[in-house]
C-alpha cells in the first residue's frame, strides 16, 4: 500500500479555488534529540509529563507541535502564537478531548501519535453559504494485532484472507479511529462501523466522511473529514 496523495494532488492544492476546503495532513517520524516545547500550553506540558516513557513523551510533544504547523499552513500564517485547546465533551477536562486552535473558527484539527511516529491534520473551509467547521480525524499506528471484536464479520473475513493479517487489521483500525474522531460511531461499537467498500478493500467514503489511507512500512495511518473523497485536495 502507498500514500493516496499524489504529485497531481499537491499541484491541484496550489491552484484550488478558495471556496474548497484546504487540507494539510502530515505523517512524520519522531526525530531524535530534544524537542522545543515552548509552544505547548501548561495543560499540554502537564499531560505530557505524566507519561512515564521517554519515547511516549517525545511522540506527544512532536504531535502537538506538528498539528500547529499543519494549522499554520492551512491558514497561511506562522505557527508561532497558535494555541491548541482541548475540551472533553464528557467530563469537561481541558487536558484531553477534541482539539481546536483558539481564535480560528472554520478550522478543524486532529492529531495522533504512536511510539516513534506522529500525524496531524488541519482543514479550513473557504467562504460560502455552506461554510462551517468540518469534522475531521487522523490516526497513526504501528501494525499490530487488533481484537476481532473490533470488526464486522465482513471485515474479519477480509483481514483473515489478507497476506498480512496484522497489517490489514491495522489498516482498517486506523480508518475507524479517524472516523470516530470525525464524529462517526464510537469506540464501544467499533464493529458496527464497517470501513470496507463495495470492492475488495477499504471504502473511500463512510457516513458522509471522506476516508484516506496512508502507509510507510509497518506504520499505517488514515484521515477522515466531512465530504467525499473528491471534495478536497491535500498538502502533505
Amino acid at each position: 500500500m502507498t500514500s493516496e496523495v499524489t504529485a497531481d494532488d499537491r499541484q491541484r492544492s496550489r491552484t484550488a479555488v478558495t471556496d474548497r476546503p484546504r487540507v494539510v495532513v502530515r505523517f512524520r517520524p519522531v526525530t531524535t534529540g530534544a524537542l522545543d516545547d515552548a509552544a505547548l500550553t501548561p495543560a499540554e506540558r502537564a499531560r505530557r509529563d505524566r507519561l512515564t516513557d521517554v519515547a511516549d513523551r517525545a511522540a506527544y510533544t512532536a504531535a502537538h507541535l506538528l498539528v500547529r504547523r499543519c494549522a499554520a499552513d492551512a491558514l497561511g500564517v506562522t505557527a508561532r502564537g497558535l494555541v491548541l485547546r482541548q475540551r472533553c465533551p464528557g467530563c469537561g477536562g481541558d487536558d484531553h478531548g477534541v482539539p481546536t486552535i483558539a481564535g480560528h473558527d472554520g478550522l478543524a484539527v486532529s492529531l495522533s501519535h504512536t511510539r516513534g511516529y506522529v500525524a496531524a491534520l488541519a482543514v479550513v473551509v473557504g467562504p460560502g453559504p455552506d461554510a462551517g467547521t468540518p469534522r475531521v480525524g487522523v490516526d497513526v499506528e504501528r501494525a499490530q494485532a487488533v481484537p476481532a471484536s473490533a470488526f464486522s464479520s465482513a471485515e474479519r473475513h477480509w483481514v483473515e484472507a489478507s497476506a498480512s493479517p496484522e497489517h490489514a487489521a491495522t489498516d482498517l483500525w486506523v480508518r475507524k479511529e479517524a472516523l470516530i474522531k470525525a464524529g462517526v460511531g464510537d469506540l464501544g461499537a467499533a464493529a458496527d462501523l464497517c470501513v470496507l467498500g463495495d470492492g475488495a478493500g477499504p471504502a473511500r467514503a463512510v457516513a458522509g466522511r471522506a476516508v484516506h489511507g496512508w502507509c510507510a512500512g509497518d506504520v499505517l495511518g488514515a484521515w477522515a473529514m466531512t465530504g467525499t473523497a473528491d471534495d478536497s485536495v491535500a498538502i502533505c
